[in-house]
């Protein structure tokens, strides 16, 4: 038998590897990977305690409302539950909402116990969510029963009433009657609400003088730009709308579509569905889409991608023009002296596009310059693309007369403040003051205000300065209405009374400039036309009981970006910088991946849940090359300096790889001033950096202070000793020997011989299979299973430890050269439920074992805690509560209102892990045994697979031969992890396909000629 220890880190066969500790092979990596638990695993550090339950007290624990003289007026629900079933006590009933994030709506599912929300799911009738969802409307629970959320107006520091906030309203009314409005101004967030675009339209028509605006900290600026050039319909600036599935080769220009984020959830169906291999019974695999990826920053989308240069901004703009130049596209361009590796990448890129033709689609990230969006478009329309894989619409967003930058926004309304042009100002939402540059001197101009009232979520820097704070209510208590990425509209409906004395938008809008309507007759009277004011209309409720109002989608309208000579313009006017890599290097500023603009930054769900790539927790961090941290002299968690203008930045660095050389990322949301108590202390400011103007950021010079920061990384955390773990290979392998992928294969013939018993395999026999081709890493499978399975969290010191509780982890792993990895891939990792499991044999109170329907189960009232099971487990999927994560706040009433009551809440000394949901087969055959009928496939959701955007995942009956779960494990692409140890794992894996370009002309030669039909990839 080979000694464990000689084993070798990464598995020279296929040459995965997870970090550049890893790859390097250091002593101290290698001793942490071969250690069964980590060190001081069992110790409580001195002075820990405290903390820990300071940041559980916050997280988890909710104290009662403050007692206030005056609550909201009475309405009445029309909240309509999808299964029409009766309301009765401990049965979970489900109401459509929606949630409006980053200039578009995703359509949910709420499920409330009780009358109080406790989990959320895609609405599979909305075109945003198609049944899916992201990580912060999977953690927006968690955001409603924050203890930190503010619970009373305020004046001037003096708790007020309700009461007194709807006369302040009317006061300001009657003042705006007077002089129409002269000096009232209203700063909003973006928002895709229609009733919010009434109001805000009518306070400008009943006071012309007037004036609204919007402002987003990360906001659409490169569209924007490009809109006021060109991207217009009358009034309103146009949007792009994509579809991914129309398209057999996508360019992404920056645009990190897969990430769920800041791009809605549906296009990671639509391009999952145009890659899947098995189980797409719309497309056949040879027409699978290839992606092309260009940009600085490593993203889930460049991850995903078949050929992905990493270039700094300036280049990426140079690309796109030399692009433009072979495909006949815009204007007459001069040909660009390139290096070689992007003559390659342009290669492949034009001749797959001209072989491609209409399914060819270039996307462009909403933060590039107007340039870059203008030749993009100018390139679908060459392509003839336009229409088909992407098409053009009228903004969904809330859109004042005067169109300008959110930058611009912030600086008219400091200006009009400081002249003394107004004297009112409602700030419903957000943290200008936080958000805007110094020197604008906001902070000096809102003092000025006569009267100035902030509508925020949290107390931050806006809020000290303003006269009024009003507690913003939370989506999922108000009535709101909102628009998805393609316009398709919802009515947001609360799922709960207000739990403190808070307003909406709608609330104080309505109040101002309509006399005391409520938020509800608000959106009545915005949808009278179309769904009626009845109480009982049926129109209506049929808008409550589906999440989406049928036919409000946007039509297409027509953009003349290439005949009114605007491409030029832009192309014209764009500046180059000539940047000197040797002493700066170009900044881009992200929002961050869990955070977002750091209105997460109190959710300890997000906080804890690792970054894509890079697997950072509780921080942020400045990205950098390999190259440039070696020239530099930096290595991860070194502290770094950069110059931004007359203010320093220091933040830790991490060496990305395949981040581009010259450039930098950071990760704007952290070191908020005011933050609740679990955002406070955490991370870095970097505020500074999103202050300069484009010019400034592209020369930014950095060096490293001397000092180091612990960043904390979970990417190492339960490592399986580099076996053969992830599988991919090319669509033309697969091609070759369809029935026999040999990149599939183990390493080695598995054995057969077992000592263990077979098991019956009478009833159900549950089993999972993830698609690797699919998976993008976007982790909301993460969070789906933490909110569903009372997960808690633990904190940045404990993950440190390897103590972090999440049920099913996300590794990430690389292939090729730290600079330029050729291939990455995302592989979630839940428990394998064994048909021989190592950790059922060693257990001695018998806590672990096989149930009749095959799930290795957990009995926690057993446990005692020896840990067998884990050291037995060669997956390390098994979390142990080291400490009393839970049961210390288990009489607090967060715990009533938040927790799933399926779900038992374990305690200190127990192991606990992926259980399929068993809570769900559970109510499924219950349901199946009530109405007399036998349970079907897709009866049953695990909450992985019912948040996954790419459907990635799927669970079902292994006994039933038409289960989807059946056909992924009989297929050639399936396979195991760790076979070779003869567990026999109930979840298993689809092997990664990929489909990299086989292009070999010499660069600058025509492609040559072929019959291929558009979609068709290359042989």
């Amino acid at each position: 038998m080979t000694d464990s220890h000689q084993l070798p880190i990464v598995d020279s066969a296929s040459s995965w590897w997870r970090s550049l500790d890893e790859l390097a092979a250091q002593p101290e990596m290698r001793s942490m990977l071969q250690r069964e638990f980590p060190p001081e695993a069992s110790s409580f550090p001195e002075g820990s305690r405290r903390s820990f339950l300071k940041l559980m007290s916050a997280s988890l624990a909710l104290a009662g409302a403050t007692g206030c003289d005056i609550r909201q007026p009475q309405e009445k629900i029309f909240a309509s539950w999808r299964r029409g079933a009766d309301e009765l006590a401990g049965v979970p009933n489900e109401y459509t909402t929606a949630m409006d994030f980053a200039g578009s709506a995703i359509g949910l599912v709420v499920q409330t116990r009780d009358g109080r929300p406790i989990k959320i799911e895609g609405n599979s009738l909305h075109p945003t969510s198609r049944g899916a969802t992201g990580v912060f409307a999977q953690a927006a629970t968690l955001d409603l029963y924050d203890p930190d959320r503010p619970r009373t107006p305020t004046r001037r520091g003096q708790l007020v009433s309700l009461g007194r906030v709807r006369e302040s309203m009317a006061s300001l009314r009657t003042q705006c009657d007077a002089d129409r409005g002269a000096g009232l101004r209203i700063l909003v967030e973006r928002s895709t609400s229609p009733t919010v675009q009434r109001l805000l339209d009518r306070v400008t028509s009943r006071w012309p003088r007037a004036r609204w605006m919007v402002h987003e900290p990360f906001g659409q600026d490169g569209l924007n730009q490009a809109g006021m050039l060109r991207f217009r319909s009358g009034d309103r600036p146009l949007t792009p709308v994509y579809d991914f599935s129309q398209a057999s080769v996508v360019v992404s220009i920056d645009m990190d579509f897969l990430a769920a984020r800041g791009h809605p959830a549906c296009y990671i169906r639509q391009f999952s569905d145009a890659r899947r291999v098995v189980g797409n019974q719309d497309r056949d695999a040879s027409g699978m889409v290839r992606l092309y990826h260009l940009g600085p920053t490593p993203t889930l989308t460049s991850s995903k991608a078949d050929h992905s240069l990493a270039v700094t901004r300036a280049t990426t703009t140079l690309v796109l023009r030399e692009l433009a130049r072979r495909l006949g596209a815009g204007p007459k361009l001069p040909q660009a002296t390139l290096p070689a590796e992007h003559q390659d990448w342009l290669q492949r890129v034009t001749q797959d596009l001209q072989q491609a033709g209409r399914d060819g689609l270039v996307c462009v990230g909403t933060d590039q310059p107007a340039e870059t969006h203008a030749l993009a478009h100018a390139i679908n329309d060459r392509l003839t693309s336009t229409g088909r894989g992407v098409r053009w619409i009228s903004s969904v967003q809330i859109h004042p007369q005067q169109a300008g930058s959110d930058t611009d926004a912030l600086a008219r309304l400091a200006a009009d403040l400081s002249a003394g042009d107004a004297q009112s100002l409602l700030l419903l939402g957000g943290d200008p003051i936080g958000n805007a540059d110094p020197e604008l001197r906001l902070s000096e101009a809102i003092r000025k205000a006569e009267f100035s009232l902030a509508l925020a979520d949290h107390e931050n820097e806006t809020t000290s300065v303003s006269q009024w704070t009003v507690p913003r209510s939370h989506f999922l208590e108000k009535w709101s209405d909102a628009r998805g990425h393609d316009g398709t509209a919802s009515i947001v409906q609360p799922m709960i009374r207000p739990l403190y004395q808070s307003l909406g938008e709608i609330d104080l809008l309505a109040t101002l400039v309509e006399d005391a309507e409520t938020a509800y007759a608000a959106v009545r009277k915005t949808w009278r036309e179309r769904l009626g004011d009845g109480e009982n209309d049926e129109r209506w409720r049929r808008a409550l009981a589906d999440g989406v109002i049928a036919n409000t989608e946007f039509a297409a309208v027509e953009s003349d970006a290439t005949t009114n000579g605007s491409v030029e313009d832009a192309v014209a006017s764009a500046s180059s910088q000539d940047v000197d890599s040797d002493t700066t290097l170009e900044v881009v500023v992200r929002p961050d991946p869990t955070i977002w603009d750091g209105r997460f930054i109190n959710n300890a769900w997000l906080q804890e849940l690792p970054k894509p790539l890079s697997h950072v927790v509780w921080d942020n961090a400045a990205w950098i090359a390999p190259a440039d941290a070696r020239r530099i002299g930096l290595k991860s968690g070194d502290m770094a300096a950069m110059q931004a203008g007359a203010h320093t930045v220091e933040i830790p660095v991490w060496i990305a790889p395949g981040h581009a050389e010259g450039s930098v990322t950071v990760f704007a949301g952290y070191g908020k001033p005011t933050a609740g108590r679990v955002g406070r202390d955490t991370g870095f400011d970097v505020r500074p950096l999103t202050w300069l103007k484009p010019a400034a950021r592209a020369a930014i010079r950095i060096q490293p202070t001397g000092n180091t920061h612990s960043l904390v990384s979970t990417q190492h955390h339960f490592a399986m000793e580099g076996r053969h773990l992830a599988r991919s290979g090319t669509l033309r392998s697969l091609r070759e020997n369809p029935q026999d992928p040999e990149f599939a294969h183990p390493p080695s013939p598995l054995p057969e011989a077992s000592l263990y018993p077979p098991w019956p395999n009478e009833g159900h026999r549950w089993g999972m299979s993830i698609d690797l081709t699919a998976c993008v890493g976007c982790s909301a499978c993460v969070i789906a299973c933490q909110a569903e399975n009372n997960i808690p969290v633990v904190g940045k010191q404990q993950c440190d430890m390897n103590r972090e509780m999440h049920w099913i982890r996300v590794d990430t792993y690389f292939q090729g050269s730290p600079e330029h990895p050729e291939k990455t891939l995302h592989q979630p990792v839940p428990c394998m439920h064994c048909e021989h499991a190592p950790c059922e044999v060693v257990c001695p109170v018998a806590a672990t074992n096989h149930s009749d329907e095959g799930l290795n189960q957990m009995i926690y009232n057993r446990c005692v805690g020896t840990r067998y099971c884990s050291n037995n487990c060669p997956y390390k999927v098994r979390r142990f509560n080291f400490l009393d994560f839970a049961q210390d706040f288990i009489d607090q009433p967060v715990m009533e209102l938040l927790s799933n009551p399926e779900v038992t809440i374990r305690s200190r000394g127990v192991m606990e892990k992926c259980t399929f949901c068993v809570q769900r087969i559970e109510q499924a055959k219950i349901a199946a045994q009530l109405h007399d009928r036998t349970l079907v496939d897709g009866d049953i959701r695990t909450a992985c697979q019912s948040a996954c955007p790419a459907q990635a995942i799927r669970f079902g009956d292994l006994n039933d031969p038409q289960s989807k779960v059946t056909a992924a494990h009989e297929h050639p692409l399936c396979y195991g992890l760790l076979e070779e140890l003869n567990t026999k794992p109930r979840t298993k894996y689809l092997a990664e396909v990929t489909n990299p370009s086989t292009t070999r002309e010499a660069f600058g030669d025509p492609p040559a000629s072929n019959d291929r039909q558009p979609g068709e990839p290359d042989d």
